[in-house]
């Protein structure tokens, strides 16, 4: 009997949308996934073997396309290639979005998408479990006090509850871990593991290549039929829907945008030059990738404490980074606006510089006046004390497109982030850099640190320039692997591939549940709001009344 549902991706969305549709057990819901099962992984178990994944069998490991404004270096997207996907091999932590971010979808287009119809689903998919004795030392512990103290310093304030829609200041990030097994967290151990023994639920070992579509569909809305996809011995495989079912993506904002190009759904020009016969014209398809440049600094600690976990960062605002000169910088960037539209426009070609420019002044309104935290800073202790950090809301937008077609292959793909597009990315990060420096240089953080880790006096003297800074990032900053956008709910008008119901525009039974729908980039940690929008989306293919607060 053809299934109800054919979820493709079994990852940190699929698995969600997986177990609440596959609750009713008189609907059928395949998963396609061609990564493995890999729960007894001691890498993937156990959270202090997180860094042991990266260029694994179980990470796609993504290669760019190489980065003129990185000095043409190639950079690399880790995601998870196995059951629960990057939510398994990530860094495990946990913040929510900021009220604003999320109310501004609606702005976008996605009506009906604000926090008060999204933090239901938060919470409703978060077992929140109190702190033993030891994990309450975060809080009161030497380490932590010197930090609060060195960002009191610096006018950034404690944050109590970084989880609570205003996410500013200094704060313990919460972490996906058990109590008191001390294991990961994810989407497997949360919503597949427990349920896999659903006879309705079903993991097929495969990799999708297309959507087959009704012919008699002509003229009208298009009509998912069917799924082809490679199983593990790599012979095409067609995986049937009842006529009354749908298609849903979940590959992943770097892997959704070239099965629906592969299905004829995508930029005209693009798909007829790859030789893919066209069905809907929908150029959004791919573009307005975002993610968040990254880089640390570490330093040679005076006590180490090798085996710890000090989930500590400070998310901080454009005041924060840019004092008195807050104000000047708000006016001058708003009048770049345009111009930075039409640097976009130019390079993606889906949509004009005047829909750029909207999404543009949204993000700026964000930034400046909504004062939103414009970068998190971390600070961890180890056998090195490190800070890494990453710009939050960078105006620069990228693509992600099917290199070449073969029906019967898997895809491979372009993908140009475009890191450092807008000039004003690389202003703000080493604005960013040099507090993130002056914090290990202002007491009593200060006196924890005894000097760099990493001798590169020669290429980040003390007193670095901003030359030097920027030299310095365009060859060693790495993408934080928040990619998301790339298949956006937006209005078409301004790009968009998805409807407020995530149903692709012109489809009448494909949907993407993703990252790539989410429309601009997000403070905290994606996976949250990964999270709650599958489990809304659920809610909406099943004909639930969303939740509201």
């Amino acid at each position: 009997m053809a299934p109800d549902y054919i979820i493709i991706g079994a990852g940190s969305s699929g698995l969600v949308v997986a177990n609440r549709l596959s609750a009713n057990p008189k609907t059928t819901v395949p998963m396609i996934e061609p990564g493995p099962d890999e729960r007894n992984n001691p890498n993937v178990t156990d959270p202090f073997n997180r860094g042991q994944n990266a260029n694994t069998p179980i990470d796609w490991a993504y290669d760019s396309v190489p980065q003129s404004q990185l000095a043409n270096r190639t950079v690399e997207f880790t995601a998870g290639r196995l059951v629960g996907g990057t939510s398994i091999i990530n860094g495990m932590m946990y913040i929510r979005a900021a009220v604003t971010e999320i109310n501004g979808w609606e702005r976008l287009g996605a009506t009906g998408w604000n926090w008060n119809s999204l933090w239901p689903y938060y919470t409703d998919i978060e077992r929140f479990v109190n702190p033993i004795p030891e994990q309450i030392a975060l809080l009161t512990g030497s380490f932590y006090s010197a930090l609060a103290s060195t960002w009191e310093a610096l006018n950034v304030q404690k944050c109590a509850d970084a989880n609570g829609g205003k996410v500013r200041g200094f704060t313990v990030r919460p972490m996906m871990i058990d109590r008191d097994s001390t294991r990961r967290e994810s989407a497997a151990t949360a919503f597949y593991y427990p349920v896999a023994g659903r006879p309705n639920l079903r993991l097929v070992r495969g990799t999708a290549l297309n959507l087959v579509w009704n012919e008699g569909s002509v003229g009208a809305k298009e009509v998912a039929t069917s799924v082809r996809y490679l199983d593990g011995e790599g012979n095409v495989q067609e995986a049937l829907l009842n006529p009354a079912g749908e298609a849903i993506i979940s590959a992943g904002a770097l892997a959704t945008p070239a099965i629906l190009e592969a299905s004829g759904v995508g930029s005209r020009a693009r798909l007829t030059k790859l030789g893919v016969h066209v069905r809907i014209d929908l150029p959004g398809v791919g573009e307005n990738l975002q993610d968040q440049p990254d880089l640390t600094l570490s330093y040679k600690p005076k006590t180490p404490t090798p085996g710890s976990f000090t989930p500590y960062a400070a998310l901080v605002t454009a005041e924060d980074i840019f004092g008195d000169k807050t104000d000047t910088i708000a006016k001058s960037t708003e009048a770049k606006l345009p111009a930075w539209a039409q640097t976009v426009a130019s390079a993606s070609g889906h949509v004009g510089p005047s829909a750029i420019e909207s999404i543009f002044r949204h993000q700026h309104e964000l930034i400046f006046k909504k004062k939103v935290a414009l970068a998190e800073i971390t600070m961890t202790s180890s056998d090195q004390i490190a800070s890494e950090y990453w710009t939050l809301l960078p105006f620069s937008r990228g693509s992600v497109h099917l290199r070449s077609f073969d029906a019967n292959e898997a895809h491979k793909v372009d993908i140009d982030p475009r890191l450092f597009q807008i000039d004003y990315d690389m202003r703000s990060f080493i604005a960013i850099s040099r507090l993130t420096q002056k914090f290990w240089r202002t007491g009593p953080a200060a006196e924890l640190v005894v000097g760099k880790h990493d001798l590169d006096d020669d290429e980040l003297p003390s007193d670095a320039t901003d030359e030097q800074w920027d030299s310095y990032a365009r060859n060693k900053i790495v993408p934080n692997c928040h990619v998301l956008g790339t298949a956006a709910m937006m209005s078409r008008e301004l790009g968009g591939a998805v409807d407020e119901r995530l149903v692709v525009y012109g489809t009448e039974n494909v949907r993407v549940v993703d990252a790539s729908v989410i429309p601009l980039q997000v403070t905290g940690h994606l996976v949250a709001t990964i999270y709650a929008v599958a489990a809304r989306a659920a809610d909406i293919i099943l004909g639930l009344t969303s939740k509201t607060a």
